[in-house]
């Protein structure tokens, strides 16, 4: 049995409210009346519905601040929103989209027009579920069959020399030495790849949650290239290359935070430290252009066949037979990620045997 889908609409005119009712009625869908801002607030958060139609001329709360309350609650903070709107409205559209409207519709409107808005807003509901049910598809099965198989490499190597020490009846003092370096370097690269895959979880999490995305939207925009710099320079230290590393950087206002900045920078320079030599020059560039906050990470080592960047995502960054190190890829896909989170994007550019740019560009 489907479920019938629950559409308030606020409209303080009580004819054009009974036409807006009995039209969604007609298709099946269950209408919910309020007759001004405050009471039409106050049922949206009282019973969530699947969509709201909302007038902007009304008494005691006008439909921007509906909007606002809306878009400001958790629980709400995702239902799509419709506005109906006078002619003499219009050119104050723009803002109530920007404050989070979905679409709107001006009086007066056809049956026809007023239908085609609430299914259009319900297709594009059903497409982004099903977008975000895929997503967390894809992570089950990284989870499910990666993760087992990474985790196997370090833990044996924890578990042989371990061993060997406990078996031993006679062990020297540098063998312990050595069997406790192996086994804390493999515990150290146990712990890392655990903590990438939390990582990669988490953000997979919020990028289905649409209350959070909107939130990160629309956070106060601050430059932060100090961010960048100790991300970098601490990746750079615990790989010994402080000497090969290079940055040039702007200030740019942009909305990314702060501890997700941090991680995109050190996914890109561990990336490029990983992908070449010690002495090679690692540059790390920040600028603002058409608009968008960027960062570029450019190594001069192995790169990239384009049909190797072609496979830099979450469910094969395990191919050993790109690289002998174990764990190729996860960091880009979640720096990719990252950037997705915040309306960007991430790109790669290579030449085999001679350098590799990722470059990751946010809205600024």
């Amino acid at each position: 049995m489907l479920c019938m889908k629950r559409i308030l609409v606020i409209e303080d005119d009580a004819g054009v409210r009974e036409l807006i009712a009995e039209t969604l009625q007609l298709k099946g869908w269950q209408p919910a009346l309020a007759a001004d801002g405050e009471e039409g607030a106050r049922m949206a958060q009282s019973s969530v519905p699947d969509l709201i139609v909302c007038d902007i001329q009304m008494p005691k709360m006008d439909g921007y601040e509906v909007l606002r309350k809306i878009r400001k609650d958790p629980t709400t903070a995702a239902v799509p929103f419709i506005f109906l709107t006078g002619l003499t409205d219009k050119p104050f559209m723009r803002q109530a989209m920007e404050e989070g409207a979905d679409d709107y519709l001006v009086k007066p409107f056809t049956v026809q027009e007023l239908l085609a808005a609430v299914d259009a807003r319900f297709q594009k509901q059903a497409v982004v579920e099903k977008s975000a049910d895929r997503r967390l598809n894809e992570l089950r099965e990284s989870l499910t069959f990666a993760l087992p198989h990474e985790l196997v490499t370090p833990l044996n190597a924890i578990l042989g020399f371990s061993s060997l020490i406990l078996d031993s009846p006679e062990v020297r003092r540098e063998e312990l030495t050595e069997y406790a370096s192996h086994i804390r370097s493999s515990a150290q690269r146990l712990r890392k790849l655990v903590e990438k895959f939390l990582l990669y979880a988490q953000v997979e999490l919020t990028a289905a949650d649409a209350h959070q995305k909107r939130s990160l939207s629309q956070r106060t925009p601050m430059p932060t290239d100090e961010t960048i710099v100790a991300a970098a320079m601490r990746v750079a230290r615990e790989n010994h290359r402080e000497g090969d590393l290079e940055q040039r950087l702007g200030r740019v206002d942009h909305r990314m935070s702060h501890a997700h900045l941090e991680r995109l920078v050190r996914e890109l320079v561990e990336n490029a430290f990983k992908f070449s030599e010690p002495g090679g020059r690692i540059e790390v560039n920040s600028s603002r252009e058409n608009g968008n906050f960027k960062i570029e990470v450019t190594d001069y080592g192995r790169g990239f066949t384009p049909e190797q960047i072609k496979k830099i995502d979450a469910n094969m960054q395990f191919d050993r037979k790109l690289q002998e190190q174990q764990g190729t890829g996860l960091g880009l896909a979640i720096a990719r990620r990252l950037a997705e989170l915040y309306g960007g994007s991430l790109e790669i550019e290579s030449k085999p045997g001679e350098r590799t740019t990722v470059r990751v560009q946010v809205p600024a």
